[in-house]
């Protein structure tokens, strides 16, 4: 058994349901968590979407956290239990070397150590900036590497185009993705 019998638009259609799904569910469960610090649901959203792959990479398949937060091990927040991954050290000049990611129990959990990263970032006048922008969802999305949040070169810039993609998707109806038949 396999996709053998499966067309690649019927594959495809799934596919896009199942990220549909996946940003949906992050809405859904992390809001709770959003609305008591009245952060932007959907500049959330947008960085657990491109961060995790819409929920495909392997960092959130082993952490259930799709933010992909290394977490300092001398930090007292987030409370989080860990992933130990130990890096490839590819890179010219590079060791390998043990780092540390937060892990959630499920999406819910995920969000709430989300908050917790921004309210206990170390350096205030940084979680700062990105407080003052808690009104505007894009403003907001472009700040989060202020707090830790992506790569370069430009992971701000990638949040808020993200943020124009998962808008209509977490204020929409929930996506039903059909079983599809072996």
């Amino acid at each position: 058994m396999g996709f053998d019998n499966i067309s690649p638009n019927t594959l495809n259609a799934y596919l896009e349901l199942s990220k549909k799904a996946f940003a949906y569910n992050l809405a859904a469960k992390g809001r709770q968590y959003m609305d008591v610090y009245q952060f932007p649901v959907e500049a959330m959203v947008a960085c657990g979407c491109f961060e995790s792959g819409w929920g495909t990479s392997p960092f959130y398949l082993a952490t259930n956290c799709p933010f992909n937060l290394q977490r300092p091990v001398n930090w007292e927040w987030p409370h989080c239990d860990v992933y130990k991954s130990r890096t490839t050290g590819d890179r010219a000049g590079t060791q390998k070397y043990v780092t540390t990611f937060c892990k959630a129990i499920d999406l819910a959990d995920s969000v709430r150590i989300f908050c917790e990263w921004i309210i206990h970032w170390p350096n205030s006048r940084q979680s700062g900036q990105l407080m003052a922008a808690k009104g505007n969802s894009k403003l907001f999305a472009s700040k989060l590497p202020l707090v830790g949040f992506g790569s370069p070169p430009n992971p701000g810039a990638d949040y808020v185009r993200m943020v124009d993609t998962v808008m209509p998707i977490i204020n929409g109806p929930e996506p039903v993705i059909p079983h599809i038949p072996l």
